[in-house]
């Protein structure tokens, strides 16, 4: 094989492959999803934003890129390793190949990158920085500057600036989003089921987002260190109780933070479609879609008044809390039902169900 890139790993594990595009020396952080399906879901959800993503599944590509799918308006990722890419797409809704997509942003693809081995190692060493670089580059150069990335600050995800709606006919609730990566498939899930939506930036006051006059505050997923985003999470303390909330992903642990609770990085996080939780109210096993590196620490929530609603079922993570006498409901893990599986879609009755019996309370 003609290689003519490498992976320099922050462990110093080496690996190559051949880019299928041209692009400059890119430094990013290393995780991997597992997911069969949802590459171009993936590429464009703003939970991965400037990360180095691997594709465990081996062909990718085979059914394109369609118009309609993306999760936001850009592609998100810093740089797509894959094993076996395929540019022959088969789909009479794609419109363009993977390549065409990320080659808008000069986002690099690799290709013939034996996946399996490089997932190992993050698998036993945990999530870690790389360099992807060319061939004539010295290990230990490229040691060096991920070294130097690694003391640089990254930026956040861009929230909308201005307030933006998406309405539907007859609808029943008003929701606002604080826009800290906010998902396209879960403005159209909320719009599904009735809501008006109203998304608003992360730098909002207090005031200013109640005269919105909304049900319900979703508090959306993006990426980064939740630990990071101080203003936010005092935002959400002055309106606990005040308003019904639901978070979700990033949302849902500083929903966690406001509260008190602790939240900590995992060691390779939770990226996939295909992870088990348990539902501590039903006792049911939950078949969900992921993607997030810090997980709320467990027995800093005997602190709070939040309780578990479900954990991980493979290493018993928190994966949702909620507070019904403060009407808030928050999961670690996606509810809507874009690619991935459809068992969580009650959430949104029970978003509902909380709304209406905080109006009933509010006005006994």
């Amino acid at each position: 094989m003609n290689y003519n890139k490498k992976i320099i790993l922050e462990s110093g594990d080496v690996f190559f492959g051949v880019a299928l595009n041209d692009c400059s020396d890119i430094i990013g952080e290393l995780i991997f999803n597992t997911s069969m399906v949802g590459y171009q879901e993936i590429i464009t959800d703003p939970a991965n934003n400037d990360k180095i993503v691997i594709l465990t599944y081996p062909i990718i590509g085979s059914y394109g890129i369609n118009s309609d799918d993306n999760e936001s308006n850009e592609c998100t990722i810093k740089g797509l390793i894959v094993r076996d890419y395929n540019d022959f797409y088969s789909n009479f809704r794609a419109d363009q190949t993977i390549k065409e997509k990320l080659n808008k942003k000069q986002i690099p693809l690799l290709n013939e990158v034996n996946t399996r081995a490089l997932v190992k190692v993050l698998s036993e060493k945990g999530s870690m920085n790389c360099l992807i670089t060319n061939m004539d580059v010295s290990d230990e150069k490229g040691l060096q500057q991920i070294a130097e990335y690694k003391n640089k600050k990254t930026e956040h995800y861009k929230s909308s600036e201005n307030a933006w709606e998406s309405k539907v006919e007859d609808a029943k609730y008003h929701a606002v989003c604080l826009d800290l990566g906010l998902k396209n498939s879960t403005i159209d899930q909320l719009n599904y089921y009735g809501f008006n939506v109203t998304v608003l930036s992360k730098n909002m006051t207090n005031s200013k987002l109640l005269s919105y006059k909304p049900d319900v505050l979703i508090v959306s997923s993006g990426p980064g260190n939740p630990n990071d985003y101080k203003e936010v999470i005092e935002l959400i303390k002055s309106l606990i109780g005040k308003i019904p909330m639901f978070g979700i992903g990033l949302g849902h642990e500083l929903i966690a933070l406001a509260n008190g609770a602790k939240v900590v990085k995992m060691k390779i996080g939770h990226h996939g479609g295909n992870y088990p939780i348990k539902n501590n109210h039903t006792g049911k096993i939950e078949i969900t879609s992921q993607s997030h590196l810090y997980c709320v620490d467990a027995k800093s929530l005997n602190n709070t008044n939040l309780k578990v609603s479900h954990y991980n079922v493979l290493d018993n993570s928190v994966e949702g809390v909620m507070d019904e006498e403060k009407y808030i409901y928050a999961i670690a893990y996606y509810p809507d039902m874009s690619f991935g599986p459809n068992d969580c879609s009650y959430l949104y009755g029970t978003l509902i169900a909380n709304i209406e019996r905080f109006k009933g309370e509010k006005h006994a």
